[in-house]
């Protein structure tokens, strides 16, 4: 089956706008820090043109493992500008967010802070950027999660309120479990952080060509 047609079409379905996560350190093909080459940088190339024709508009692609210290390619053997200008060709609209450790624009177009592994956004920092985070003691589900004391929702909204107020935006994490559904407790929390989440009204004000910077 098509799993990224059917992952968007669920999305789009409800109204909710998705966008795709890259992994660019590829271990199945052996693209990596070790190696990256003229033909890994066309098959690359290759499955952002196939997930940028396919599948309608993409909004935004997350890239994981890029220049990152746990051994994705280097930005000599894969340059982030060759790349992006790609992207951009084929959906100038398409932001690339980069998972590189870095904390301005120079390989991305977005600065992802990584609160869950330690890196905090910075004072002075005025965005755009976002900000990744778990309710969990991990990225991805564990047999425990379901009976797991989960952060709070204070905890939830006060890191939300900070991140907005240095124009970044708060991502948070929810891992299906082996069923593919989400476990009670995490829905629940879910619930409780967005029935007390009240967005400041210029949020709401965003002008409707935001994403052509």
């Amino acid at each position: 089956t098509d799993v990224v047609g059917e992952y968007l079409e669920a999305y789009r379905s409800r109204g909710i706008v998705a966008g795709l996560y890259f992994s660019i350190l590829d271990l199945t093909k052996g693209i990596g820090r070790n190696r990256c080459n003229k033909e890994d940088k066309e098959y690359t190339k290759e499955q952002f043109y196939e997930l940028l024709t396919n599948y309608g508009e993409i909004p935004f692609i997350i890239i994981d493992g890029w220049n990152a210290h746990w051994g994705g390619p280097y930005y000599k053997d894969m340059p982030f500008e060759e790349m992006d200008e790609f992207v951009k060709k084929i959906q100038p609209n398409c932001l690339l967010i980069n998972h590189s450790c870095e904390t301005s624009l120079a390989h991305t177009d977005i600065v992802f802070y990584e609160n869950a592994a330690g890196q905090e956004i910075k004072d002075g920092f005025n965005g755009p950027g976002c900000a990744g985070n778990i309710l969990t003691n991990c990225w991805f589900w564990r047999a425990t999660d379901p009976k797991m004391e989960l952060k709070s929702a204070e905890w939830a909204l006060n890191k939300i309120n900070a991140a907005n107020a240095q124009n970044v935006s708060f991502l948070i994490n929810m891992s299906p479990n082996t069923d593919g559904l989400v476990d009670d407790n995490m829905a629940a929390r879910f619930e409780e952080i967005g029935s007390k989440f009240n967005p400041p009204p210029a949020i709401s004000q965003i002008p409707s060509n935001w994403m052509k910077r």
